[in-house]
């Protein structure tokens, strides 16, 4: 099992012996009016291999299913795109944690 979080993002997996995802929690903050579940991004995840074409799946339903507010810290254009390149490197920081 690894988990993972930087400011905003929160990323646990568990891997099996032939390195599909079982399980997956990633959750979201400062992006959505409250914490957000991403639930869709954890679905792109489980039951697969943590391939690189699934772990841009997840970072983009992550993307897609917050709903951040543009303020003097960026645009909610900027905000999604943060939260979709948060998601990938904290499921790598994970992975990479799980491999040691």
């Amino acid at each position: 099992m690894g988990d993972y979080a930087t400011a905003g993002v929160a990323v646990q997996l568990t891997l099996d012996a032939k390195g599909f995802c079982t399980a997956a929690g990633i959750g979201l903050t400062n992006v959505n009016p409250v914490p957000l579940r991403a639930l869709r991004s954890q679905q792109a995840l489980i039951g697969k291999p943590l391939t690189a074409e699934n772990i841009a799946l997840a970072a983009q339903y992550a993307s897609e299913d917050c709903s951040p507010s543009a303020d003097l810290r960026g645009s909610e254009e900027y905000k999604r795109a943060m939260v979709a390149v948060l998601v990938k490197r904290m499921i790598q920081r994970s992975v990479d944690r799980i491999s040691g």
